[in-house]
């Protein structure tokens, strides 16, 4: 359906000479034996909302969709969720349930089965959160800052997160991926044919004393099929409904990327970490509405870097973010579809500078203290946030994790 075979063919002869070489200092690790549930949650007041109320949260440039949903002005929950996981043997799964940054209201988030199939290979399948980088699965209350990267709310509508498979290999420090994906969510859209979506990955994980290194890759191919930025449809449940002229993207959508973390515990009180992640889609298509029609090319690279510095339980860290957007409309209804989608390439490079400040008062609950100066916008602003986050068990049974 699109130039992936190779692709995938390759990654999966590699899956299968990972688990053919199968040792045991390469063995998944699975949640522990029994069941266990816990909760999240996030409340924080900020001074100004990225966008207004009643107006459509839009990069310029980008194509928007998915769940990429602003925060709010004032004091509010921005997350909360309730995250039942099991294991028996070698089969696990988990749900999670909940209110994502930007929605108000709840919805089933995560539904995941897998099994173990040998020490280093395992296939998990439901509706889950693709494993393509490290931080896609995160939200907003996991990471030091109390807002989405940017580069996920251009390219992955918040978060890739789809129904499908996943084939997943780890032999040594090496990790290795293969995801096909039903392709219903954005940036692809399904149809009646046999269009869909899917990805490869791999991330080698390397540690020297108390430092730890991973880098990795991701591929990721997939059809769109008059796919919409449904984010505030009427049926599409986050609180705000807005009236709107539907516009549709019908074609193809290629992104590849790479990223590191490193971390270093320095003594018993002192710790540091440095991450970041380089993106490039590029999608090739037709833009339509009800009247008009239009040939489309994009390409958005977006970048981003964080450091963070830690002492016993406090942690200061640094975020900056950048997206590059390039679009090539063609056509008579051009500058009508460009005008009405906001594609006009901005007179500036969206971005973002964020400062955090994160203190532990236990190993469930802390505090954030934030400011971003953020130009993601037409409308430029200084957001200053301050909130609690809630993160931990509410009940666990059986045998330690392994």
């Amino acid at each position: 359906m699109f130039n992936r075979q190779r692709t995938f063919c390759f990654a999966l002869l590699a899956l299968c000479s990972t688990q053919a070489l199968a040792h045991t200092d390469s063995e998944l690790v699975l949640p522990k034996d029994g069941l266990s549930v816990d909760f999240q949650s996030s409340l924080s007041y900020r001074n100004e909302a990225v966008a207004r109320r009643n107006e459509v949260y839009r990069i310029p440039g980008a194509l928007m969709g998915g769940e990429a949903l602003p925060s709010k002005k004032g004091l509010g929950v921005d997350e909360v969720f309730l995250v039942p996981t099991f294991r028996i043997g070698e089969t696990y799964g988990f749900l999670k349930i909940g209110r994502h940054l930007g929605s108000e209201d709840l919805e089933l988030d995560h539904v995941l089965v897998g099994h173990r199939v040998l020490p280093n290979f395992a296939i998990e399948a439901g509706k889950m959160a693709s494993a393509m980088t490290p931080f896609n699965g995160q939200h907003v209350l996991e990471t030091n800052f109390t807002s989405r990267r940017l580069l996920y709310d251009a390219l992955w509508g918040g978060q890739l997160n789809d129904e499908g498979i996943r084939l997943k290999a780890q032999f040594f420090g090496l990790e290795t991926g293969v995801e096909l994906w039903k392709g219903a969510s954005f940036p692809a859209r399904q149809s009646e044919s046999d269009k869909s979506a899917a990805d490869v990955y791999a991330r080698y994980h390397a540690a020297i004393g108390d430092s730890h290194l991973t880098v990795g890759a991701f591929a990721y191919e997939a059809k769109a099929d008059l796919r919409d930025d449904d984010r505030y449809a009427a049926g599409h449940s986050h609180g705000t409904t807005l009236a709107l002229d539907p516009s549709y993207f019908t074609g193809d959508v290629s992104t590849q990327g790479a990223h590191f973390v490193y971390t270093n515990q320095l003594n018993p009180d002192w710790s540091m970490g440095v991450e970041g992640e380089i993106s490039q889609m590029k999608q090739d298509g037709r833009l339509s509405d009800a009247t008009h029609d239009a040939a489309f090319a994009s390409k958005i690279v977006g970048l981003w870097a964080e450091a963070a510095v830690g002492y016993q339980g406090e942690t200061l860290s640094f975020r900056s973010e950048r997206l590059k957007i390039q679009n090539d409309i063609y056509g008579s209804a051009a500058l009508v579809l460009s005008e009405k989608l906001g594609l006009a390439d901005a007179e500036d490079d969206p971005y973002r500078y964020s400062v955090s400040y994160k203190h532990r008062f236990t190993p469930m609950i802390l505090s954030r203290i934030e400011w971003s100066k953020d130009s993601t916008t037409d409308d430029k602003k200084d957001v200053f946030t301050a909130g609690f986050v809630f993160n931990g068990p509410l009940y666990t049974s059986g045998s330690p994790k392994e």
